[in-house]
């Protein structure tokens, strides 16, 4: 629903006034729209529409595409959100004593395991693509 909303995929890095506009004007209607539907959810008493904090982070990224006029989907790394999550799990998890040094031995198997899967999933494409021309 949002993507067909918002014109991100549809242009290139730089935007023009105009597209940046269209983005801009297109992510908070959606959002209106959303809290419209959250609204009439919870006056409802039903849990359909609940109000995300992550819509918070859109409305900075299409208000720093209008005011930028750069295509964030270039340069925002949408995966951060997932390592803070993982951050705060390990944080809670570990010890008080010892968080700081756990969660650097955690970080440190988590970017080798990273690896490991990357060098894997290049081997098994390397392998389809021979599979394939032949």
């Amino acid at each position: 629903m949002l993507r067909d909303s918002l014109d991100w995929w549809k242009y290139g890095r730089y935007l023009s006034e105009a597209e940046a506009s269209s983005i801009f004007d297109a992510g908070k209607h959606f959002l209106q729209l959303y809290l419209k539907n959250t609204k009439l959810s919870l006056r409802n008493n039903l849990q359909e529409w609940t109000m995300r904090p992550k819509f918070h982070g859109l409305y900075h990224l299409i208000h720093f595409t209008r005011s930028r006029r750069v295509n964030c989907r270039f340069h925002h790394g949408f995966v951060d959100e997932d390592s803070m999550s993982w951050l705060k799990r390990t944080y809670l998890k570990a010890h008080p004593s010892h968080r700081y040094s756990w969660i650097m031995k955690c970080g440190r198997l988590r970017i080798i395991s990273t690896r490991l899967k990357i060098k894997k999933f290049n081997a098994v494409a390397k392998r389809r693509l021979r599979h394939n021309r032949a």
